[in-house]
C-alpha cells in the first residue's frame, strides 16, 4: 500500500480541471501512463523533480481497468466509465495540447499485449506532435510473491534467483513490441542496464541501501526502490 502514498495525491486526469494538486500554469506539463506500474513511474520521478514547481505531473490512472478498450470514430471507448472519463478528459483539446511530456511505465513495457497503449501513445502524438515520450524499461517478475522468497531466506536476493524468476529483461530488443515504441519515443531509461552489471541477472540490485526489497509482490516495485 505505500506504493500509492503520494501518487494517490497527485494530480489526475480524471479531475484534472478541479484538482487542486493539478499546476497547468506549470512550463512542463508530464504525463505518467501505463498499467499498474504507473505508481511506480510516478515515484520514480517524483522523487527527482517532485519539488520542481515548473513542473506538472499528471496520473492518467492505469489503463488495465479499460475494459473493451476499442477505437471508434477518431475516439477511444471503453466499457468501464471510470476509464471513459479519463480517456475523455486525456483526449481534451486543452487539456492534450498542453502536455509536454509522457512517462510510459509498465510491467513488461513491449509485450504484445501493450499494443493498445502504443496506439493511444500514437493517437496522442499524432495530434500534439511535439509530445516526448520517455519509456521506462522492464525489470524483473518472479514466480512467486518476493516477500515469499525473502520470508524463506531472509534475504532479497533470493528474489532474482533464477529458479524463482519468471521473467528478466535481458534483451528489450526481442521484445514484440520494442522497434513499435522505440519510433515514438525520445528518452528509453534502461533499469537492467541501470541496475544489473553486465545485463546479468545475479548483478540486479535487489533492494535500496537501506534494505528496503525491490518489491514485495512478484513486479510491482517499492515506494523506496523506485525513488
Amino acid at each position: 500500500e505505500r506504493r500509492f502514498i503520494k501518487s494517490a495525491h497527485a494530480c489526475s486526469v480524471a479531475y484534472a480541471k478541479d484538482n487542486p494538486a493539478c499546476n497547468f500554469s506549470a512550463d512542463t506539463q508530464v504525463l505518467i501512463m501505463g498499467n499498474s506500474h504507473e505508481p511506480d513511474g510516478y515515484n520514480f520521478i517524483n522523487a527527482g523533480y517532485g519539488d520542481n514547481e515548473s513542473l506538472n505531473l499528471i496520473m492518467f490512472g492505469n489503463i488495465n481497468p479499460c475494459t473493451d478498450l476499442r477505437r471508434e470514430g477518431g475516439r477511444y471507448l471503453s466499457s468501464n466509465e471510470d476509464c471513459q472519463n479519463r480517456l475523455d478528459s486525456l483526449f481534451d483539446t486543452q487539456l492534450l495540447a498542453s502536455i509536454d511530456i509522457i512517462i510510459y511505465a509498465a510491467n513488461k513495457p513491449f509485450a504484445a499485449n501493450k499494443s493498445q497503449i502504443f496506439q493511444i501513445f500514437e493517437s496522442l502524438k499524432s495530434i500534439n506532435t511535439d509530445i516526448k515520450i520517455i519509456t521506462l524499461g522492464g525489470y524483473i517478475n518472479t514466480k512467486r510473491d518476493c516477500a515469499f522468497y525473502i520470508n524463506e531466506s531472509n534475504l532479497t536476493t533470493s528474489c532474482k534467483q533464477p529458479k524463482n524468476v519468471a521473467y528478466f529483461e535481458s534483451d528489450p530488443k526481442q521484445e514484440p513490441l520494442y522497434k513499435s515504441f522505440y519510433s515514438i519515443q525520445s528518452v528509453y531509461i534502461d533499469r537492467v542496464e541501470l541496475l544489473c552489471k553486465n545485463r546479468e541477472l545475479k548483478n540486479c540490485t535487489t533492494q535500496t541501501e537501506q534494505g528496503v526489497p525491490m518489491f514485495y509482490d512478484a513486479h510491482h516495485q517499492s515506494l523506496e526502490f523506485s525513488e
